[in-house]
């Protein structure tokens, strides 16, 4: 495993020959392998670091992943652009408008002038395609300058003076006290048999020494750990922006059946709901005409009834009897009755036309 991180630059390898060879670090190296094919973000890559080189290497780290976003995203507008020239059109950050000339409308319509405006056309079709393959020129030479700041040579030439400047720094901050037994003389100068544990020296903490040559053969691929989860990131938006443009163009397929010359599903269901209307609005009609029918079928015996009524007049006899007799024609119904012995006609009281022809409005019955 500890090969696997040498081979990523030939200065770890010579520098990892010397003292990396040992089954502890190989060790170490594979734990940390493990730890950051495990982080699933950038920061668990960052939690993965030794404490005390977490702080310097953080700055760098996310500097790296910027550069793998820039990346990314140059990629990505240089496979647009591909498609843009694959498919023969001209992507819409260069304007698709020739130049205007400001000619007579007499002219532009002559021959010279259609010669003119064809040529200027012409010149503003060759200017546009010149400028799109200066685009595509310039996006793919920004990708390899990107590039070629996430090479592992490169970015061993900028972690590594990090690391090795932290280091000394640790050495000097992090030294470990030594005490040793001292032989305790006596008044005279001379050893007296005792001894006393005192203080000796600094000297180097011996964990520091395997942890720096670890970091430095392994922070490499700290940094491809952080670019592989940039890409998978635009991986995944790539994947699901083209699952959208799939899903679209197999509705659009599924519309462009549906619009098909002939009766469409909406017409065919407003035709059947119209049907369905007109049946009920017939049925309707019918029965309230038969309603109506029941309703007036008693009106035309009333009217003679009232015809036959103000036809007939009532006259009494000298026995003291009533006796109905027709009313003479063009004479109004008078009804004559006995009183005190005599015989009167009573004629009907006169009504207003006017009130009559106003009963009953403005008031509902």
């Amino acid at each position: 495993m500890s090969d696997f991180f040498r081979a990523l630059s030939p200065a770890i390898q010579s520098f990892a020959g010397s003292s990396s060879a040992t089954t502890a670090s190989d060790k170490r190296l594979s734990g940390a392998f493990h730890l950051l094919a495990s982080a699933a973000n950038v920061n668990e890559v960052l939690a993965t670091l030794p404490d005390t080189y977490r702080d310097v290497l953080t700055g760098p780290l996310q500097g790296v992943r910027a550069t793998a976003n820039r990346l990314c995203s140059a990629r990505k507008s240089l496979a647009s652009l591909e498609a843009h020239k694959a498919s023969g059109t001209i992507p819409p950050s260069i304007p698709k408008t020739s130049l205007d000339l400001q000619l007579t409308a007499e002219f532009k319509t002559s021959a010279d002038g259609l010669t003119v405006t064809k040529a200027v056309s012409d010149l503003s079709a060759e200017f546009r395609q010149n400028l799109f393959a200066q685009q595509i020129l310039a996006k793919s030479t920004e990708i390899k300058v990107l590039e070629s700041k996430v090479t592992p040579d490169k970015l061993l030439r900028e972690l590594s003076p990090i690391i090795t400047s932290n280091y000394a720094s640790l050495k000097e901050r992090m030294k470990r006290a030594v005490f040793e037994d001292v032989q305790i003389s006596n008044d005279r100068g001379q050893p007296s048999g005792q001894t006393e544990l005192r203080f000796v020296r600094w000297e180097e903490s011996p964990e520091l020494e395997p942890q720096y040559r670890d970091l430095l053969s392994n922070c490499v691929q700290y940094a491809f750990r952080i670019i592989q989860l940039v890409e998978a990131m635009f991986a995944k938006q790539e994947g699901k922006r083209k699952e959208k443009r799939e899903l679209k163009a197999a509705a659009d397929v599924e519309m462009a059946d549906l619009t098909q010359p002939g009766p469409s599903l909406q017409s065919t269901i407003d035709k059947a709901v119209a049907a369905q209307v007109r049946a009920a609005l017939k049925g309707k009609k019918r029965d309230s005409s038969s309603s109506s029918k029941k309703k007036t079928s008693g009106r035309p015996e009333k009217k003679s009834a009232a015809k036959s009524s103000a036809g007939v007049q009532v006259v009494q006899t000298p026995s003291g009897s009533l006796k109905a007799l027709p009313a003479p024609r063009g004479k109004k119904y008078t009804k004559k009755a006995t009183q005190g012995g005599k015989t009167v006609e009573k004629k009907p009281a006169r009504t207003n036309k006017a009130s009559s022809s106003n009963k009953g409005k403005g008031k509902k019955w």
